[in-house]
């Protein structure tokens, strides 16, 4: 069996993960590498037999991203947490790598379905949240600083700044019969429920295979999501006017002419206009979920 292993540039390996690809070299049924990122988007151009990726939401972004670049069948994905935020990671079990490397790759694997987003520019994938209005805004104030001060501090500094700098969007929104032109904070589309660290924007803590939920925020203040973090972090639907959950698989929003931001996994999009998509056929992944 080849294994390729796409490593985070610059994160280091945990120990017993260092012990697994040690031994993962010394298995003859494996043709065991590992390459490191060097760049923005580098995984992408290393996915034509990748099965392990060590990295958080950012990298298995790309590795995604290039994997669904390319025709034909698609190898299975062993995901080992060595990211900031780890959100995806949240939905599925630790893996054990106390089992021989052979017994781990030859498991039976999960469906995980991808959302993709299509744009004038381009056409990209995700496999977590898309966050268009306030999220895109934080994006873009952590590509400035993420250099200088390191992911985790960028972020925090890049959500403080944002909440004052941040002004909602005028979008319009089309998904099922709905049609709505309104002022937005954010709109979440989401396969899985967690993001920014461990924030739950979709009621309730599994991921929704096969179609998205669509968390809408209206005419929100700074105040409100402060006054409603707690329910964010436990994952607990919010009763108010201006917040709507609804599920669908596809949606479209746009800037009525004007560009928008969204942050996509962690990458900056910017766009008129956003159509999302939940693609029909999921990639294997051989890490098992969360019940």
């Amino acid at each position: 069996m080849r294994v390729l292993t796409i490593k985070h540039g610059k994160k280091k390996l945990k120990p017993h993960v260092s012990a697994f690809f040690k031994r993962c070299e010394m298995d003859p049924a494996l043709h065991f590498s590992v390459k490191e990122t060097q760049f923005p988007k580098h995984a992408e151009t290393l996915v034509k037999d990748v099965i392990v990726v060590v990295g958080g939401d950012g990298t298995i972004n790309e590795v995604v991203n290039g994997l669904l670049s390319e025709p034909g069948d698609k190898p299975p994905l062993l995901l080992i947490e060595a990211g900031t935020g780890n959100d995806l990671l949240r939905n599925f079990e630790a893996i054990s790598f106390d089992r021989p490397p052979i017994e781990i790759f030859n498991q039976p694997s999960s469906k995980l379905h991808i959302g993709q987003i299509k744009t004038e520019k381009e056409l990209r994938y995700f496999v977590n949240i898309a966050d268009v209005g306030f999220g895109g805004k934080v994006a873009e104030t952590m590509e400035k600083m993420r250099v200088t001060w390191g992911a985790l501090v960028s972020y925090v500094v890049a959500v403080i700044w944002a909440f004052f700098r941040y002004r909602n969007k005028s979008l319009s929104v089309k998904f099922n019969q709905l049609e709505e032109e309104k002022s937005f904070f954010m709109i979440a589309v989401c396969l899985g429920s967690t993001f920014g660290n461990g924030m739950i924007i979709a009621p309730g803590k599994k991921r929704r295979e096969g179609q998205f939920h669509v968390v809408r925020l209206g005419r929100i203040k700074i105040w409100h999501y402060l006054l409603y973090i707690n329910k964010l972090l436990q994952g607990k639907k919010i009763n108010y006017p201006e917040i709507s959950y609804d599920e669908t698989v596809n949606i479209s929003i746009s800037g009525e002419g004007c560009e928008i931001e969204a942050e996509v996994d962690g990458e900056r999009l910017s766009a008129t206009s956003f159509t999302f998509t939940v693609v029909p056929d999921p990639i294997a992944i051989l890490n098992p979920y969360r019940h």
